[in-house]
């Protein structure tokens, strides 16, 4: 089993490095690295805070068979 993925050399405020954003539909979607003290890490964890239909972040070189991959998240209810 690979480690978990984690941020903490990221810069805050830019995309994650190593990872692709993009997008299906229309919109603008924005990725960043922000701080979260309230997340499972204690650390910094991937924000996306643009709008998009379908807004996504893909890993660069990732190759998965007969696997599968695990994620957390928190919605954020915004104004």
């Amino acid at each position: 089993m690979a480690d978990p993925e984690n941020f903490v050399n990221d810069a805050t405020g830019a995309a994650p490095k190593g990872w692709t954003a993009t997008m299906t539909g229309q919109g603008q979607p924005k990725w960043t690295v922000e701080e979260d003290p309230t997340a499972p890490s204690k650390s910094k964890v991937v924000k996306q805070s643009g709008r998009a239909t379908y807004p996504l972040l893909f890993k660069n070189s990732t190759s998965v068979q007969d696997g599968f991959v695990e994620t957390q998240f928190k919605a954020i209810s915004g104004t």
